[in-house]
């Protein structure tokens, strides 16, 4: 069952308050009201389960956005605070959201439009992450559950096989205390490496794209390996290839504990499906079932067909994307591919093949707008919020407003 989530709503106007309220409570939210900054200040103070703030703008003792400022950087307040206003413009937007407003939302207030809000809200303030050593203890699944023997093993030295890089970083990242990534470029600015060694003590080490290292990185490391014991430091070898057969002549792997977290095969569909619905629940038992998800079957035929899924990293990557991303209660085919989308992996994958030939005849500049509209215009039609724009573009939600008004485009999200 989902935890319901508590909305303060601040308003000046009683009507608006309270029917606001009201709609609120029918959706299944609990509310809190304050009349002016005065009263949401106190009830901030006394009230510990406040999820979401609704603030107005315009309020006569105090207005929204200084209380805003106020909230964000006197008190420090972490939740999702979404401003409303009667007469807002995108000025008043880009203000908002420069001091830290989670979205703005225009009076006369629609239905739709502050429950579609919220749930980005909510999904926003959600953190989901990466599986832990933990998880794999406690795990039925045989390959699963030898994995945390692997890991928890006493050994300085591991080889990682996945495909998945950045889920493997959160994973390392939130096993250990401290994690430094190093590559061929900066191993070779190393001049000492006891004194290295000595500031990364009782650490982790990812040695990142081993393959690419040259003989003389090959030799410094081999000498912060031998090192590394004294220094109680982990080596960690990450790279797109098995080294074990390339580099056995020059490094001795048998010292190190290689890891596989493609843990299925072609041949293990209900097991793959059975470990995607484990993580879904154990996501939503780690927020306190704050949201409620639920696997459409379209979705488990999207990741029995996909191989990178077989990784149960890349796996786990998939489903907090979806988790965090998903607009509704069902996670579909189309929740999917948008997953796959913020999956590095799967970048090559992903080109559209938009109409876009005409720009090659247009200067450079003109050309550069040009994309951005298409690009922008884009996302807009497929109900894309400026939250998630922001994400899937790289592009501050400041800079995404200016650049609407520039282009001419009107954002109604």
């Amino acid at each position: 069952m989902t935890k319901k989530s508590t909305i303060l709503i601040i308003d000046d106007e009683k009507d608006i308050r309270e029917s606001l309220s009201e709609i609120l409570l029918d959706e299944g939210y609990d509310t809190f009201l304050a009349a002016d900054a005065n009263e949401a200040r106190k009830l901030i103070k006394q009230e510990s389960n406040i999820d979401i703030i609704l603030l107005d703008i315009w309020m006569p003792d105090c207005d929204g956005i200084t209380l805003l400022k106020e909230l964000k950087s006197n008190q420090k307040l972490t939740q999702p605070i979404i401003m409303m206003s009667g007469h807002g413009t995108i000025d008043t937007a880009i203000e908002a959201t420069k001091n830290g407003a989670f979205d703005f939302i225009e009076k006369p207030i629609s239905l739709h439009r502050v429950l579609k809000v919220l749930n980005d809200a909510i999904n926003e303030s959600l953190d989901f992450n990466t599986l832990t050593i933990e998880y794999f203890k406690n795990n039925k699944d045989k390959d699963l559950f030898d994995l945390s023997k692997k890991l928890t093993h006493k050994v300085n030295y591991y080889f990682f096989k996945t495909n998945c890089k950045d889920a493997l970083y959160s994973f390392l990242s939130s096993n250990e205390e401290q994690v430094f990534k190093i590559d061929q470029n900066f191993i070779k600015k190393i001049d000492n490496c006891d004194s290295f060694l000595e500031d990364k003590k009782n650490s982790l080490i990812i040695f990142e794209n081993f393959s690419d290292y040259n003989e003389n990185a090959i030799s410094i490391f081999k000498i912060i390996e031998s090192k590394s014991k004294k220094f109680n430091v982990k080596i960690v070898i990450s790279c797109d290839s098995d080294l074990t057969e390339e580099y056995k002549q020059k490094i001795n792997f048998s010292d190190f504990s290689i890891l596989d977290f493609k843990v299925f095969g072609p041949n293990d569909e209900d097991r793959l499906i059975n470990a995607a619905k484990e993580i879904l629940t154990y996501h939503l038992n780690f927020v306190s079932n704050k949201i409620y998800k639920e696997f459409d079957i379209t979705f488990l035929n999207k990741i029995r067909s996909d191989k990178n899924c077989y990784d149960i990293l890349y796996l786990d990557q998939i489903i907090r994307n979806c988790l965090k991303f998903t607009h509704g209660e069902v996670i579909d085919e189309e929740d999917y591919l948008n997953a796959i989308k913020l999956s590095p992996i799967n970048l090559h994958e992903i080109i559209k093949h938009d109409p876009i030939d005409h720009l090659y005849g247009m200067e450079l500049k003109s050309a550069r707008d040009e994309f951005d509209k298409i690009y922008l215009k884009h996302h807009l039609n497929n109900n894309v919020s400026m939250k998630d724009l922001s994400k899937i573009s790289g592009v501050e939600r400041t800079h995404l407003y200016r650049k609407l008004k520039q282009l001419g485009l009107k954002n109604s999200k």
